[in-house]
């Protein structure tokens, strides 16, 4: 969402994640989160569901939807993973290793588990 001067909320800015209901899907439960350098893009991890079953999506805020990124099987281990961003790359940690996204406004740039 954005604010006015007033720190009001513009509602015509307001954009909300459907991670699922509990009961039907799951709900995704949502870890960590952080956006790109740009603020177009929300990366999040969280709990896996029927709706968004990869640990870590992206939230395409111009587009307002959901991308799906081509990840390795070992971004399972990065489920309850908190988020940091460092100038143009994105880190995460599991409790072996520290994953990097490199420059996270490519969305192609790939993800690296090994990073440690």
């Amino acid at each position: 969402m954005d604010f006015n001067q007033n720190m009001e909320v513009v509602p015509s800015s307001l954009q909300t994640i459907p991670l699922g209901q509990s009961g039907t899907s799951g709900n995704a439960e949502p870890n960590g989160l952080e956006f790109d350098a740009t603020g177009r893009y929300l990366y999040f991890t969280h709990r896996p569901n029927a709706t968004y079953p990869n640990v870590l999506d992206i939230w395409d805020v111009q587009s307002a939807s959901i991308v799906t990124p081509t990840l390795p099987s070992s971004i399972q281990n990065f489920e309850k993973s908190y988020i940091e961003r460092y100038n143009q790359d994105l880190y995460l940690a599991s409790s072996n290793s520290i994953g990097r996204i490199p420059n996270a406004s490519n969305l192609g740039s790939g993800f690296n588990p090994a990073y440690a």
